[in-house]
């Protein structure tokens, strides 16, 4: 898959929100500039819900399927 779609992968099969920190985390070669697009991206589809703001903010999936 691709770094955005393991991005996507990562928050559809995780249990409650999750930060950036812990997706950078578990994708160390995954850039934080290519997270944040794939976050933005899932954002606007309204496939994650963003909470939160500023070093609390965490995504949320909402997507069908996970």
């Amino acid at each position: 898959a691709s770094k955005s779609g393991r991005v996507r992968l990562f928050l559809a099969r995780a249990d409650g929100p999750v930060s950036k920190r812990q997706i950078l985390e578990a994708h160390p070669d995954i850039s934080i500039s290519t997270v944040e697009n794939a976050l933005g991206a899932l954002v606007k589809e309204r496939l994650i819900e963003k909470r939160g703001a500023g070093r609390s903010t965490s995504y949320v999936w909402r997507g069908e399927a996970r």
